[in-house]
């Protein structure tokens, strides 16, 4: 119900299957201390590749744009750049 919020999940899925979202592509290199975007990456985007490196961990993943602030900083290449 709307006062407890029961049934929520089910709405949110519903909005998703039915609205599709902007998305931006991207080649990134996540710090090793940034698995908050890693795993964010994972809930909301569509990680295509990935790998962990010394360095950090490259992937190559679709994200909703209301998260590429998030991401601005690490991206090493943009979505049309990105192989398929």
């Amino acid at each position: 119900t709307r006062r407890v919020g029961a049934g929520l999940d089910e709405l949110v899925d519903a909005f998703a299957r039915h609205f599709v979202l902007p998305m931006r592509r991207a080649r990134l290199q996540i710090p090793l201390d940034r698995f908050d975007l890693v795993d964010l990456l994972h809930r909301e985007g569509d990680v295509r590749r990935e790998e962990h490196r010394a360095d950090g961990v490259w992937i190559e993943a679709e994200y909703p744009l209301r998260y590429a602030k998030n991401f601005m900083p690490y991206v090493v290449r943009k979505e049309s750049e990105v192989a398929e």
